[in-house]
C-alpha cells in the first residue's frame, strides 16, 4: 500500500494561535488589571491638568460651573456655595447660612462649617487656594473665586 503524503503549506490565517492573555490569566483578572492601568492613566492626566491649572490660575478666573464641579459633592454644597457667592462683603456666619438653608436641608451651623472646610480643602488641592475665608467668624468667598 502506498500512502500519499500531501505537503500542506499552512497560511498565517489557518495557523492556530495560542491562548490570549485573557484566557491565560482568567477573564476577570485580565479585566481588573486593564481597569487599574486605565485608572492610573487617568490619574496621571488629572495631575497634569492640575499642574497646568495651578500655574495658570493667576491669569484665569474659574467659572461657577467649574467651581461647582470641583468643589461640590451634592446639592447641599451647591446651596452653600450659592449662599457664599450672594453674601455681602461682610459675609455670612455659619449660623446665618444654616438658618437660610434650614427649611430645605435641615443643617446646623456645625454641619455648614464642616462642609465649607471640606470645600476649601478640595479647592486647595485643585487650585492651591481656598474658595472661602473666615473673617471674624463670617465666611466670605475669595475674590478670585467669584
Amino acid at each position: 500500500m502506498e500512502t500519499i503524503k500531501e505537503t500542506r503549506t499552512i497560511s498565517s490565517a489557518q495557523h492556530k494561535k495560542g491562548r490570549s492573555h485573557a484566557e491565560k490569566v482568567g477573564r476577570r483578572k485580565y479585566i481588573i488589571k486593564l481597569l487599574h492601568r486605565l485608572e492610573a492613566k487617568v490619574d496621571r492626566v488629572d495631575k497634569r491638568t492640575r499642574v497646568m491649572m495651578a500655574s495658570l490660575s493667576e491669569y484665569m478666573d474659574p467659572g461657577k460651573d467649574y467651581l461647582s464641579m470641583v468643589v461640590c459633592r451634592d446639592e447641599v454644597d451647591q446651596a452653600i456655595l450659592w449662599e457664599l457667592s450672594t453674601a455681602t462683603s461682610a459675609g455670612w456666619s455659619t449660623t446665618e447660612i444654616a438658618e437660610r438653608l434650614l427649611p430645605e436641608y435641615k443643617l446646623n451651623r456645625f454641619q455648614v462649617l464642616r462642609r465649607i472646610k471640606r470645600m476649601n480643602k478640595r479647592m486647595e488641592a485643585e487650585m492651591g487656594r481656598p474658595i472661602a475665608e473666615s473673617r471674624e467668624h463670617r465666611w466670605v468667598m475669595v475674590a478670585r473665586a467669584h
